[in-house]
């Protein structure tokens, strides 16, 4: 769908939401659930920061790394699957 036509869709589309309490609320609800999305992570900032310096050892040549089928086939060994 080309821009203008969607941009055209959404204004009409929330004109009428805006109409109506109950669809309010919904459209609250969805905008919360973006924004917390966004927000919240379950994985700490330090984490991210590890994977990073990893992966530019890696790309620089300092460290090397695994295939995933290699990886996949040390987990088997380890855990029995």
């Amino acid at each position: 769908m080309e821009t203008k036509v969607l941009r055209q869709k959404l204004m009409n589309d929330f004109g009428k939401i805006l109409k109506d309490e109950s669809k309010l609320e919904i459209l609250e609800s969805v905008f919360d659930a973006i924004i917390k999305e966004k927000s919240a992570s379950s994985i700490s900032e330090s984490h991210y920061l590890k994977v990073e310096e990893s992966r530019e050892k890696y790309l620089s040549g300092k460290q090397s790394g695994t295939s995933w089928e290699d990886f996949e086939e040390q987990l088997k060994v380890k855990y029995g699957f």
